[in-house]
């Protein structure tokens, strides 16, 4: 093999054009899928072509492998069927000389220059475009025909894939819980706009309206008013995140629950051990309020202590703001002093000796 054929992992595009990629994977048969391409309704249909086309359609080969997220957020255990389809349809096409090349390192493509004596400086697009202008087309097809064919996206592909680039941001904030009914139910409220933090926003305010003293809600709310730049409402989400923490909103809702099944005292200590280890404040906790605060805080503080009264109050909102307070001096802010005073407050709260 010569020395192109190792460095070039790619294909002769005029002999992969009858090429058929077999549609039966090793571990998974067809008639095993949850759902072929064909079965899948909307909107599962459109998100899973869309995650296809942006993990496949840039010089990409078949693989043997396919994420789990298919068969978990599309309901589709063969993706393999799908990605022949988008080719068999035309959204993705075999990948141009020029695509192919740009997967090379420099110092590949330098070699391919330095081999048939030409220049080896410039910028990687510098050197493709030798490569392209002065290495003989069929030269470089005959190295390519023993190697597994790459796709790219075709006019029809990036068509599509702009049409739903919405469901690609989405598809990055899946870990939180959100399913793809609840967002195309919010966005369809939106009059269907493609802002996808917009959406999610609009969706994790209802949900907090059914539950405001949920954290995980207010969390996803910081970190979706990050994403769109609104300074203010992404600390108002992480000061109630963090009024909740110093207050130990969960443990005590999980305490709740176990009320129902043991003693005050046992469930207590029980909680009172589980915190003990548990830091509730972070030096990143105060690098963080120290880095966004203005002149709102202020006012954002009392919203925060008229909207949520905490039923089992631990730290009352003139020590929270004190802790505020010195957070934005972050240099001075003694987070060992702040946590130690947390769990001797809890530990009183809880009558514990």
């Amino acid at each position: 093999m010569s020395v192109l054929q190792k460095i070039l992992g790619v294909l002769k595009p005029q002999s992969s054009l009858n090429i058929k990629v077999s549609l039966q994977d090793e571990n998974v048969s067809e008639s095993a899928a949850i759902a072929s391409p064909a079965d899948l309704k909307f909107p599962y249909r459109d998100y899973a072509i869309t995650l296809m086309l942006k993990a496949y359609g840039n010089v990409e080969p078949i693989p043997a492998q396919y994420s789990l997220y298919y068969e978990r957020e599309c309901g589709l255990t063969n993706p393999r069927l799908l990605h022949q389809q988008l080719i068999d349809e035309g959204f993705l096409e075999l990948s141009s000389l020029s695509q192919l090349l740009t997967t090379l390192k420099v110092s590949d493509l330098q070699q391919i220059l330095r081999s048939y004596g030409l220049k080896v400086s410039g910028k990687k697009e510098e050197l493709i475009s030798q490569v392209l202008s002065d290495v003989d087309m069929e030269d470089l097809f005959s190295f390519f025909k023993n190697e597994p064919p790459r796709y790219s996206l075709s006019l029809k592909g990036r068509d599509f894939l702009e049409q739903h680039k919405d469901y690609i941001r989405f598809h990055r904030y899946t870990k939180y819980g959100v399913t793809l009914e609840e967002y195309e139910r919010a966005k369809a409220s939106l009059c269907y706009t493609d802002d996808c933090e917009k959406i999610l926003i609009f969706l994790y305010n209802e949900k907090v309206d059914g539950d405001k003293y949920n954290r995980h809600y207010h969390l996803v709310l910081h970190e979706l008013y990050e994403a769109t730049g609104d300074s203010d409402n992404a600390l108002r989400e992480f000061l109630i995140v963090k009024y909740f923490d110093v207050n130990y909103v969960y443990s005590f809702q999980q305490l709740s629950f176990f009320l129902q099944y043991q003693s005050f005292s046992t469930a207590a200590k029980e909680m009172y051990e589980s915190e003990k280890n548990h830091h509730v404040l972070a030096p990143s906790d105060a690098f963080y309020v120290a880095e966004h605060q203005n002149m709102h805080l202020r006012n954002i503080l009392n919203s925060i202590y008229s909207q949520y009264l905490l039923k089992d109050l631990i730290i009352p909102p003139n020590v929270f703001s004190t802790i505020v307070s010195e957070m934005i001096t972050e240099s001075f802010f003694d987070v060992s002093k702040w946590n130690t005073y947390l769990l001797s407050q809890l530990k009183h709260y809880l009558r514990l000796r």
